[in-house]
């Protein structure tokens, strides 16, 4: 209460918990009528930007386009790690259709067009942010390090055996393609063809609001990115459970807010598969000590199997599909 108090511009009346997992927890603060959240954010590790920080300077950003399409910023407690922002009151997207896969679009669009915004000077690179090829391909070597590590024999086994040759076999087919268009995976995108990105962006962190107007929540990882990342992110992320059809809707849509990007349509053929391994390592993460310890309602019983069970058996599809043409993965009528 005291620390909603201070950061609210109005007397509180009461302060509700309504959430806690594993990056932050949020409060419902109410304020002569208004209501707010009070969002607690998970500490970073040493020498990187806090999450506070990065969400901080996303809203205040996205707030000054005047749009209406993330929660308003108005306070931070930095020593306790917290902010004050609208409290939104919506619906959770349940079922997905082209309106909310173009208003997805036409969010992304916007954020690339204010790119040169004075407020966009001060935003640092995203969270895990892959502007060459050889950023993502050490991503892959640390994670896949790990999984062997700690994982457990059979993830283990798994790497070892399978991730690990096809991942070799398609980063070889792209080192030699992208050698056929004049870049290397050392090169790192243009500064001028970096976009800002959400990160972790999807239906999953967004909210209908009246009038089937969608707000987008959650901004803890916001900074510059290559599009060729933030587009194929968006279509392998399991939490949007895109059909074909809408990856090849989203795809052509969002690809119009990037025309002048240098080689976009040859980089995202080439590298997509690379992130749809990548996110096949992500979703291993529920192997890992650290995800079990930190996740203890999720450690429970039947539930950290099942879960377990449900995404390696998903894991497999994506490298079944991957063995089979990695090469046409954005052929989304086959």
């Amino acid at each position: 209460m005291h620390i909603a108090a201070m950061l609210s511009p109005e007397k509180v009346v009461d302060v509700t918990s309504i959430a806690s997992g594993g990056n932050s927890r949020i409060y419902r603060v109410e304020s002569s009528g208004k209501f707010f959240a009070l969002k607690f954010y998970r500490n970073e590790s040493k020498g990187l930007e806090s999450r506070l920080d990065k969400e901080r300077k996303a809203l205040l950003f996205i707030n000054n386009l005047r749009a209406n399409l993330a929660p308003k910023f108005f306070n931070a407690d930095k020593e306790n790690n917290c902010s004050l922002i609208e409290w939104i009151d919506g619906q959770q997207i349940t079922k997905i259709n082209l309106s909310l896969l173009k208003k997805a679009s036409d969010f992304i669009g916007l954020l690339h067009e204010n790119r040169l915004d004075p407020l966009a000077k001060g935003i640092s690179l995203g969270t895990e942010a892959c502007i060459s090829g050889l950023s993502l391909e050490k991503q892959f070597l640390t994670r896949t390090k790990l999984l062997s590590e700690k994982g457990g024999n059979i993830i283990k086994d798994f790497i070892d055996a399978e991730f690990i040759p096809l991942s070799q076999n398609i980063l070889s087919w792209v080192e030699k393609d992208l050698a056929s268009v004049g870049i290397s995976m050392d090169d790192e995108v243009n500064k001028k063809d970096l976009t800002l990105s959400p990160v972790d962006f999807g239906f999953h962190n967004s909210m209908l609001i009246k009038k089937g107007h969608l707000i987008f929540l959650d901004f803890e990882y916001f900074g510059w990115a290559d599009p060729v990342h933030l587009v194929s992110d968006t279509l392998a992320h399991p939490g949007m459970k895109l059909s074909n059809a809408h990856k090849k809707y989203f795809f052509e849509e969002i690809s119009n807010h990037y025309d002048s990007v240098n080689l976009f349509k040859q980089r995202m053929k080439l590298f997509y598969p690379l992130y749809q391994l990548r996110w096949c390592l992500i979703m291993l993460n529920v192997f890992l000590p650290d995800f079990i310890n930190k996740s203890p309602q999720q450690s429970l019983g039947d539930s950290l199997n099942n879960m377990q069970k449900v995404r390696f058996k998903n894991v497999k599809k994506i490298m079944g599909e991957l063995r089979k043409d990695h090469k046409n993965m954005l052929n989304f009528d086959k």
